[in-house]
């Protein structure tokens, strides 16, 4: 079962709320790619909004290679915040030794993570630890 698949699941669809006159998830929107109009300010806001006031677990996932949503625009807003370190930058290797990305935890519940050799669809794309990133993200359990 792939991401898309498992998000699909009416179990997950109702976990998550999801309406149930929408059919189907899917990773990208029409609507959205044909009416998107740069806005004045970036998402930065609810990072603010959920980790800094809401207190709410919240994390952000990169690929290495995204060349839209870059690991170094990610680093440029993470400083901002000034949260501390509580895991630093640690590799996340498969059981045959290979590279997946890397972990660091900060303070606020915060918690960045990246793939490594991957574009700007690497999570969607890596199916064999996509869902298992998220059920246990959501259970609170080791991420890896």
């Amino acid at each position: 079962m792939n991401l898309l698949q498992y998000f699909n699941t009416p179990e997950v669809r109702k976990a998550f709320h999801v309406n149930e006159k929408l059919k189907e998830v899917t990773p990208f929107s029409n609507f959205v790619s044909n009416n998107w109009q740069s806005p004045l300010e970036s998402s930065n806001w609810i990072y603010d909004l959920l980790i800094l006031n809401g207190g709410y677990r919240l994390l952000h996932i990169t690929s290495n290679v995204d060349a839209l949503l870059s690991e170094t625009g990610a680093w440029k807003w993470i400083k901002k915040r000034k949260l501390s370190v509580k895991t630093p930058w640690t590799p996340w290797v498969s059981k045959d030794q290979q590279l997946i990305g890397y972990r660091k935890e900060y303070d606020k519940n915060f918690t960045y993570l990246t793939i490594h050799g991957n574009g700007h669809n690497g999570f969607l794309d890596r199916f064999d630890i996509a869902p298992g990133i998220v059920i246990n993200f959501m259970h609170d359990l080791p991420i890896f």
